[in-house]
């Protein structure tokens, strides 16, 4: 009697696990490769003073919070900001190092990279820059930055 029920429960449970939602399986190169164009985008975006190509790598509710500066939370704050930076200077450098992490619909990236802001009398001013990007898939498949913290390793002109 005691065999036939332990058979009963492990087919119950077979039968259960059967039906149980399948988590998909992600292809982490995939996703790498779709943020990898992500940030270049966010990049060339933001070098070419192209404020709304820099909005479409960010999700509608996402937040910034770029160095000494107040967090900048939604679309049309972030507009706001980049106009501001757009206007100031003109932005070059790129990235130089990423690593990203990927979970599930989620995908945190840490990156490095050289911020050269320039003035319109021709000033500059280069700094390396590290921070975070966090990624959301959405509903279509792409992925966008829903969060975004970076800082500089130095003051601008100063020493380490």
């Amino acid at each position: 009697m005691e065999k036939k029920m332990n058979l009963i429960i492990g087919l119950c449970l077979v039968g259960l696990l059967g039906c149980a939602e399948k988590t998909p399986e992600v292809d982490t190169a995939a996703v790498v490769e779709a943020i990898n164009e992500v940030r270049e985008r966010e990049w060339a975006a933001l070098s070419s003073g192209d404020i709304d190509g820099l909005l479409a790598v960010f999700a509608n509710d996402a937040v910034m919070m770029p160095p000494e500066a107040p967090m900048v939370s939604g679309e049309m704050d972030i507009r706001e900001w980049a106009q501001g930076m757009a206007d100031q200077f003109t932005i070059g450098g790129g990235y130089t190092g990423s690593e990203v992490e990927v979970i599930g619909d989620w995908a945190v990236e840490r990156y490095t990279g050289n911020l050269e802001l320039t003035v319109p009398s021709g000033e500059s001013v280069a700094m390396p820059v590290k921070g975070i990007h966090v990624y959301q898939r959405q509903p279509d498949g792409s992925w966008l930055i829903v969060q975004d913290i970076w800082n500089i390793n130095q003051p601008a002109g100063g020493n380490q």
